[in-house]
C-alpha cells in the first residue's frame, strides 16, 4: 500500500489547545464537518486554532436537564490541555 505525504507528516500536539465543546456528534480523525457556532467562547476557540497550528481540542458536551449548568475544567499541568477561557 502506498503512503501519501500526509500520512508521513507527524503532528506534535502542544500542551495547550483551544477547546470546543460539541454535542450530538461523533468525530473521527480526518473528518471534515460543518459546525455552526454562536457562543463567543466557541468562536474565540476556533479563531485561536486557526491563528496558531489549526489544532483544536474537541470535548463532548452533556446537557443534564436536572442540574444547573456549571463550568468544570481540568486542572492545568501533567500534560493536560489548558481549557481556561475557551
Amino acid at each position: 500500500m502506498a503512503t501519501t505525504e500526509d500520512e508521513k507528516h507527524e503532528i506534535t500536539i502542544p500542551p495547550d489547545l483551544p477547546m470546543l465543546a460539541v454535542r450530538d456528534v461523533v468525530v473521527f480523525p480526518n473528518m471534515v464537518l460543518r459546525w455552526f457556532v454562536g457562543r463567543e467562547t466557541s468562536v474565540l476557540a476556533i479563531e485561536a486554532a486557526l491563528a496558531q497550528d489549526r489544532l483544536i481540542f474537541l470535548a463532548t458536551k452533556k446537557i443534564n436537564p436536572g442540574k444547573p449548568r456549571t463550568r468544570r475544567y481540568l486542572p492545568r499541568g501533567h500534560g493536560q490541555p489548558h481549557f481556561g477561557g475557551c
